[in-house]
């Protein structure tokens, strides 16, 4: 047994490192959007998007327009499973973002889904997230946000690695801190969570 989960770790990293390349493209795309420059949060933005990072890395515009689809179609067939579906580039579930954006119903954000599928509206929201809890550290908010739990380390299964969602976080911040021209200050705010 302990072999075969070594094998699947050796894979699953192997397979990581194959597609660096797009996830560094996709990473500096994300740090180069306009909304990255607005952070109202302790954080600085590279430790803010640690917490969505894997999910924005597997973000299809595609898959998006179909989730919102299942979330508006459980909605007004009165089935509580539009709760459970996330979407948008920070793959955000609807209590969430209800949540913290508490000025919108849930039906308000089914009816508007659009508005807050965007990367300007679910980075506000992350921005609440995180300073709704101003004493956790960053793995601790990677885990809250992914897993409802601050204690709770889930493997990011999208990528079919057991690597978790902050471990995944930091290699994709160190590919993108590889060759980012000058952008590396930020790897000491990194492991201030760690």
């Amino acid at each position: 047994m302990f072999c075969q989960t070594s094998n699947y770790d050796k894979i699953s990293e192997e397979l990581f490192i194959e597609n660096s390349k797009k996830y560094k493209i996709k990473v500096t795309e994300l740090f180069n959007k306009e909304f990255f420059k607005v952070n109202k949060t302790r954080l600085s933005s590279r430790e803010l998007l640690m917490i969505v990072l894997p999910e924005y890395i597997t973000y299809n515009k595609s898959r998006d327009t179909f989730e919102k689809y299942l979330i508006q179609l459980n909605y007004f067939s009165r089935k509580d499973r539009f709760r459970s579906i996330s979407f948008g580039p920070f793959q955000m579930q609807i209590d969430f973002i209800s949540k913290y954006l508490d000025h919108f119903s849930q039906e308000d954000i089914v009816k508007n889904i659009d508005n807050f599928s965007t990367f300007k509206t679910q980075w506000e929201a992350l921005q609440l997230f995180v300073n709704n809890n101003p004493d956790l550290k960053i793995r601790e908010l990677i885990n809250k946000y992914n897993s409802g739990n601050k204690q709770l380390e889930i493997p990011f299964k999208k990528l079919n690695t057991n690597l978790t969602y902050y471990e995944i976080s930091k290699k994709l911040i160190s590919i993108y801190n590889s060759g980012s021209n000058g952008h590396k200050n930020s790897s000491s705010n990194i492991q201030r969570g760690s």
